[in-house]
Formats: structure tokens, C-alpha cells, sequence
């Protein structure tokens, strides 16, 4: 029941800052929670790594994304800008 309160904490203040990562977290740790209530822990132990694996379903957050995409950004800028020489 902790784990379905914590993801529901999570989920509020996903919303509350506008932060989908910690959003869509939070839909995870939900999901683990209810297996958990509802089927026990030898099933929760069972079902614990595609759990834990669908955290790479989760896309990476804007900041993120910002920081490794815009350095690409502006490789491509200079290369196309010293290729039309």
C-alpha cells in the first residue's frame, strides 16, 4: 500500500512542477504497487525485472535531451556551414 501512495505522491507533484518524466514514473511505481497489494510478494519477486525494465520505455526528460542534443546541434551547424565553402 506504501508503494501505491509514494507513486501517487509522485504522480502529484509530476503534475504540480509539469514534469512528465516524474509523471510517467510514477505510472511504474503504481503498477509495481497494485502487483504488489493485490498478488503478493513471490509474484511482485517474479514480476520485478520487467518492471524495473520498463523504465527504459520511459522517455528521458527534456533537460536531458537538451543537454546532448544541442551540442549535435551545433556540430551539424558547422559542418554544413563549412561544407557550402
Amino acid at each position: 500500500m506504501a508503494l501505491i501512495i509514494f507513486g501517487i505522491v509522485l504522480l502529484l507533484l509530476g503534475t504540480l512542477a509539469t514534469e512528465y518524466f516524474t509523471m510517467r514514473f510514477a505510472l511504474l511505481v503504481v503498477i509495481g504497487g497494485i502487483v504488489l497489494f493485490l498478488l503478493g510478494k513471490e509474484f511482485y519477486k517474479i514480476l520485478q525485472f520487467p518492471l524495473i525494465f520498463l523504465i527504459f520505455v520511459l522517455p528521458l526528460p527534456y533537460i536531458l535531451m537538451d543537454r546532448i542534443t544541442f551540442p549535435m546541434e551545433l556540430l551539424a551547424a558547422k559542418v554544413a556551414a563549412n561544407s557550402t565553402i
